[in-house]
């Protein structure tokens, strides 16, 4: 997703059937016997089956096809973390020998657009968002988003060590001043409005203390994948690096239990006591500082916010991506809301962080 404050053009641009044969044919040398459309927020992807396999083709929204450089670090990042064993897609290499690809391609007014295009590898299992989560495989993936932040400790590229501006980093929620207009009921933005000032506050007080890195960003049940084994599941990878980022790694945890949370099949207790095995899963991998944990209650509220508020501003734009609304039509608002009145000081004697 884009990062400037005026972000959101989303401009989609279209391809047909043919372009998209000819695009496998000549650029990566592959002939397709079914293209299937999958879900994105802003880019186009495809599951191609061919004799050779299945891959994914990805083609990168307009806005964020600008930033080559960028493109080049959340591309080759996933080389890297399969170096590192975490399990994860591929990027495939073009008959020239390119991981990235730039195509001017149509919008339905027929303006012309660059647009970066990709081929990865397809990772076999199945995206957690088509099975119920478990408590137990919740607690797990505490522990294997660990292990995915101790992998990247030794990733190193200016495009992601740059990418200062993202607005989906936790580091910018200022810039959602703008957006929170945007939110048609009154008690909601009001409800925004304080998760963003309590969390800017003590961001400003504990973020020269924090524990730096670069995190996956966008750690949810669409981009985890898992096998089955016997009577339970077993995490077996992880997808989409589009989010990546060099941040703080507690923004990262906070980011997974908003999304993950919201999966649970479970009553209000249950919604905030299960972070707790989430944390101390993660906790067993990897350890952070008193100010990291200071900021994780609130980092999840701050995501609940951000997510919602930046979806409805899309959705008013593009009112055809139902996708956009997901986190809304889950109760996203509630659970928010939920949040923010169990309070800070109570969230994390549940969670059981000594601080």
């Amino acid at each position: 997703m884009s990062a400037q404050c005026t972000l959101y053009t989303f401009t989609k641009v279209i391809v047909n059937a043919d372009q998209i044969t000819e695009i496998l044919h000549n650029c990566f040398n592959l002939h397709p016997l079914s293209v299937t459309s999958l879900n994105g927020y802003e880019d186009l992807n495809f599951l191609v089956s061919s004799a050779t396999g299945r891959h994914v083709l990805k083609i990168t929204n307009p806005t964020d096809s600008k930033e080559r450089v960028m493109m080049s670090g959340v591309t080759e990042v996933m080389v890297h973390l399969r170096s590192e064993g975490i399990v994860c897609p591929l990027p495939v290499p073009s008959t020239e020998g390119d991981y990235v690809l730039y195509r001017e391609l149509p919008d339905n007014k027929n303006n012309l657009y660059e647009c970066a295009v990709r081929l990865f590898t397809y990772v076999e299992g199945e995206i957690l968002a088509n099975i119920q989560l478990s408590h137990d495989v919740y607690g797990k993936l505490g522990g294997y988003l660990a292990d995915i932040h101790v992998a990247l400790r030794s990733y190193v590229h200016p495009g992601i060590m740059e990418r200062t501006n993202y607005m989906w980093d936790l580091q910018n929620s200022h810039k959602l001043r703008e957006y929170v207009q945007y939110i048609p009921e009154p008690n909601r933005q009001k409800l925004v409005t304080e998760v963003l000032e309590k969390f800017q506050m003590k961001f400003d007080i504990h973020r020269t203390k924090m524990t730096p890195g670069i995190i996956h960003g966008d750690f949810n049940n669409h981009n985890i994948l898992l096998t089955k084994n016997s009577n339970n599941y077993d995490i077996s990878g992880v997808l989409d690096f589009g989010d990546v980022v060099n941040s703080f790694l507690v923004f990262d945890v906070g980011n997974a239990i908003m999304y993950l949370s919201m999966e649970l099949n479970t009553d209000n207790e249950g919604f905030l006591n299960a972070p707790r095995a989430f944390i101390q899963s993660y906790r067993e991998k990897l350890t952070l500082n008193h100010s990291d944990w200071s900021m994780v209650a609130i980092s999840t509220m701050m995501r609940f916010a951000m997510d919602l508020v930046i979806r409805r501003y899309a959705y008013n734009i593009n009112p055809d991506n139902d996708y956009l609304m997901n986190s809304a039509r889950k109760g996203g608002w509630e659970f928010l809301q939920l949040l923010f009145v169990e309070g800070e000081g109570n969230l994390i004697r549940r969670w059981n962080i000594n601080i």
